[in-house]
């Protein structure tokens, strides 16, 4: 299980903060270069407009512009270490690249949570990220990862005004190595 922060810049110049979420990763080695990779991740996107408003009579904090929006790729692919034996320390640098189907859930922004789960839109489309990175390998199996690449994530039919939502991901991961 990894926890991950991560920004989002659009293709259109658009910043997204996806200020949450989760991350399940798996990877195996080929060989002492390659290692096959997958991660099922859950994104909960933040519109361009959005952002929290404090009612300070009441205490209450809520959003103004509402944007629930979430996405969940599934990817699987290759991380390529090609510096292995090279590097003396703890850290290998790495370029990665990885496809898969993506499920889209458009919620309503307006209404009562029974009616907001009754109306969920659900969309499937397939997308793929590629970029590079650095493991920090800590001991007792411990990871720390740092990698910025392009998450490409097309929707197809227009959901909450956009047909795309991918862009230069940064992600920062925390995690641990399961035997």
């Amino acid at each position: 299980m990894v926890l991950w922060i991560w920004v989002v810049i659009s293709s259109d110049g658009a910043v997204m903060w996806c200020s949450d979420g989760a991350s399940i990763f798996f990877s195996r080695p080929l060989n002492s270069n390659f290692q096959f990779f997958g991660q099922f991740k859950v994104m909960d996107v933040t519109g361009e407009a959005e952002m929290p408003v404090i009612d300070y009579w009441t205490g209450y904090v809520y959003k103004a512009n509402p944007f629930n929006l979430y996405l969940m790729p599934a990817f699987i692919g290759m991380k390529y270490h090609p510096f292995v034996g090279r590097i003396a320390n703890n850290f290998s640098p790495f370029a990665m690249v990885a496809a898969g189907p993506v499920i889209i859930m458009d919620v309503p922004e307006m209404g009562k949570f029974s009616y907001k789960m009754q109306n969920i839109e659900t969309t499937y489309n397939g997308g793929f990220v590629i970029g590079a990175g650095i493991d920090f390998m800590m001991q007792p199996g411990r990871v720390v990862s740092l990698f910025m690449g392009y998450d490409h994530i097309r929707i197809g039919d227009v959901v909450d005004g956009r047909k795309h939502y991918g862009g230069t991901i940064f992600k920062f991961m925390i995690g641990r190595k399961f035997k």
